[in-house]
């Protein structure tokens, strides 16, 4: 519970871990970070009062499994909140959904719904927490049939800002159902996540890796699985990696399998696009082979890059290393419009996008609703004074 995925997530040391064994000592310290000038909320009497943030405006940040790679997105200086005893994993055969605790990893949930023959729309490598890959979208092994993890989310266990528990569905407080789908913690702090299940038998999948001359024809199997698939059950992630050791490139058509943690700095960042042709493959594999000149210069280990994000370890400047991958992605996005993409309109996942992305490149004609939203549940902002791409 104290480890994030990437070196440069952390903002810093926090002064506090703050760990609620329930719902109702989250309220409590959210309470806590009200404005003194401001009257505060009545507290249920069986509340305890956890006088960490004090009656003033503390920094405070929220941690479900730390996979962003964002500094300070779930990180911070002041009080560090970690959700890993919202950890309970309950399926209901009535409803065919699973209540899933906000402060699991995806690796923890799929083994307790395996005995059920039922799935959700989870992550797809190790070490993703439920909370943030959710409520910034989440792209599963099946969202091709099912849609992103957010779409098959039925109700929302949320506390708002001024402290009230509040179970959220379309039908009780569609504004807010509507703002959680990628609207992060905005809004307050989502503990559980109700999502409808799926039955899942056994699945056929694995790694293959192919280097030098072998990389022509993958490129071309790869673009026509894109073109031309349609059987909704079938994936293929690629990643194109350069290698120090081997001086070419490999592509992966699968995500290995890690321990989902780093030690080194890291970051991600995406493109949107409306197909992937052979052109658009080869300048991702060119400005694979850039990044990875430029950084081995540098006495760098390793770069891997995929189609939709770009993620490396690194040591030196983090500020060139990240507009080094801006640069990256405008060379793809360049690649994909000269063939006769239209690509103006298409958002940015959010979930790999850089922390300085400008919101209406994610949020496009949504984000003056949400911030209406925003104002609405949280007036004093009290959830700006958490990490993330803020409303």
């Amino acid at each position: 519970m104290f480890s994030f995925y990437a070196a440069l997530a952390l903002l810093s040391q926090p002064w506090y871990w703050f760990i609620p064994q329930n719902i109702d000592g989250l309220m409590r310290i959210i309470l806590h970070a009200w404005p003194s000038s401001v009257p505060c909320p009545p507290v249920p009497k069986f509340s305890i009062p956890l006088k960490i943030l004090g009656t003033t405006s503390t920094p405070f940040a929220i941690k479900s499994g730390g996979h962003t790679a964002n500094q300070g997105f779930s990180s911070t200086s002041g009080v560090q909140i970690a959700l890993s005893r919202f950890n309970a994993v309950m399926y209901d055969q009535a409803s065919n959904t699973a209540t899933i605790g906000a402060g699991l990893t995806w690796d923890e949930v799929y083994p307790k719904l395996e005995p059920f023959g039922v799935t959700v729309t989870g992550g797809r490598i190790s070490g993703v927490g439920v909370g943030g890959f959710t409520l910034g979208g989440g792209y599963s092994w099946i969202s091709n049939r099912h849609g992103l993890a957010i779409d098959s989310v039925v109700a929302f266990e949320l506390v708002l800002p001024d402290g009230e528990i509040t179970m959220v569905t379309a039908n009780s407080n569609p504004e807010l159902s509507f703002a959680l789908k990628g609207g992060y913690n905005n809004f307050g702090i989502v503990t559980n996540f109700v999502f409808k299940t799926f039955p899942m038998g056994p699945v056929w999948g694995g790694l293959l890796t192919y280097t030098g001359a072998n990389i022509g024809p993958v490129v071309q199997a790869i673009a026509d699985f894109s073109a031309n698939n349609i059987d909704a059950d079938a994936n293929l992630v690629a990643a194109s990696i350069h290698s120090p050791w081997l001086y070419t490139r490999i592509l992966f058509l699968a995500i290995p399998r890690t321990n989902g943690r780093c030690e080194d700095p890291g970051a991600m960042h995406s493109v949107s696009l409306s197909a992937l042709s052979v052109s658009v493959i080869s300048q991702i594999l060119n400005q694979t082979d850039r990044l990875g000149q430029l950084l081995r210069a540098a006495m760098i280990r390793r770069i891997p890059t995929t189609t939709s994000s770009r993620l490396w370890h690194f040591s030196g400047s983090d500020s060139t290393a990240r507009e080094d991958m801006k640069l990256a992605a405008a060379a793809i996005t360049a690649a994909a419009q000269r063939e006769g993409q239209q690509l103006a309109d298409l958002p940015l996942y959010s979930n790999y996008a850089l922390a300085d992305v400008p919101l209406h490149r994610l949020y496009t004609a949504n984000l003056p609703r949400l911030r209406r939203i925003k104002m609405k549940y949280d007036p004093l902002n009290i959830m700006g004074l958490a990490g993330g791409f803020r409303f």
